[in-house]
């Protein structure tokens, strides 16, 4: 949503928390790079970056969870 507040021309900021990894990386670079004020985002150095992927295929959806010691969970 913040991303594509900013492609219409207006200015949105992003408050979570990432942990210092190359994951949290990748989102934290991505989500700068498109515009968005990420002075918010705070930095987690004793947890993960969650992830969860989505699969769909043959009129069947699998959602996998990768959480355990995320750095979501003392949000």
């Amino acid at each position: 949503v913040a991303v594509g507040i900013c492609k219409m021309g207006h200015t949105a900021g992003w408050i979570t928390r990432l942990g210092e990894d190359e994951m949290g990386a990748y989102v934290l670079n991505a989500t700068r790079g498109e515009g968005v004020d990420c002075q918010n985002v705070t930095i987690d150095e004793e947890h993960r970056t969650g992830l969860m992927l989505k699969e769909m295929g043959n009129g069947e959806t699998k959602v996998y969870y990768y959480r355990s010691d995320g750095s979501w969970h003392e949000i």
